[in-house]
């Protein structure tokens, strides 16, 4: 069973960011493509939570950069 992954706003912001950043600098579909790789990592990452680090304080809380998100081979 998938779990649900529910994003700090720090999260949520810092991701808003990459796509703002994107949108400016890189084509459409350069774009499309960073939210498809990075939305079929969440769906892995709900099934393996364990891919990232927990935090010390709550052992159920997640965290990683983008480095080790993208660190998959997502390919198209």
């Amino acid at each position: 069973m998938a779990l649900e992954i529910v994003w700090t706003k720090r999260a949520q912001t810092g991701y808003d960011k990459i796509i703002d950043y994107l949108e400016t600098n890189f084509s459409e579909k350069e774009v499309q493509r960073f939210v498809r790789q990075s939305n079929e990592f969440f769906k892995l990452l709900s099934q393996y939570p364990e891919f990232l680090e927990s935090t010390k304080k709550q052992k159920y809380l997640r965290r990683g950069t983008y480095q080790q998100i993208h660190h998959f081979d997502l390919s198209d």
